[in-house]
């Protein structure tokens, strides 16, 4: 398996939970694409988006991301990294795990969230579009589809992907 390992799929899937659960199974580092671009521009993705902008804050999601794609760890993307122009420009050497959870699962895990700031800006029609055009990218770069149901454990789901990653690389 080539690493990092990177955790792919729409917001609110659960890519930070299962990501924390696979490092420590895993015994590798754990990072969370956000939150290390926080750390690194010294304000939150909300904080970033209103005063910078997405193109700048897309910009430095690449940046970061470039950063990262060397180190043996897990890394939780956000969910439109993939919608980033840098991925249509490299071949990028890592493995990708789609975490596959249905818009009706996600639709209540978002529907509160105030700190995501594309919620705040898009509508249900445009959710929903986004979400089905992100789906489409998921599915063409993803090295492994995980399909995730709205009862299912996060210790099961990384138990799933583990087994997965196993069997692929005996």
């Amino acid at each position: 398996m080539k690493y990092p390992l990177v955790l792919i799929g729409f917001m609110g899937a659960g890519k930070t939970t299962l990501g924390k659960l696979m490092a420590q199974q895993m015994q590798v580092p754990f990072i969370d694409l956000d939150q290390y671009i926080e750390e690194k521009e010294q304000m939150t993705i909300s904080q970033l988006f209103a005063t910078k902008g997405e193109d700048y804050f897309r910009q430095c999601e690449a940046h970061y991301f470039q950063q990262l794609i060397t180190k043996h760890c897990v890394i939780a993307s956000g969910g439109g990294l993939i919608e980033n122009t840098y991925f249509k420009r490299k071949q990028i050497n890592a493995t990708f795990i789609f975490i596959d959870v249905s818009l009706h699962v996600l639709l209540p895990r978002l529907r509160n969230d105030t700190q995501r700031p594309l919620l705040q800006q898009l509508n249900q029609q445009q959710l929903t579009q986004k979400y089905i055009k992100r789906n489409a990218l998921y599915n063409a770069i993803a090295t492994y589809k995980i399909k995730v149901n709205q009862c299912e454990q996060p210790t099961h789901t990384v138990n799933r992907i583990l087994a997965l990653l196993s069997c692929k690389n005996s």
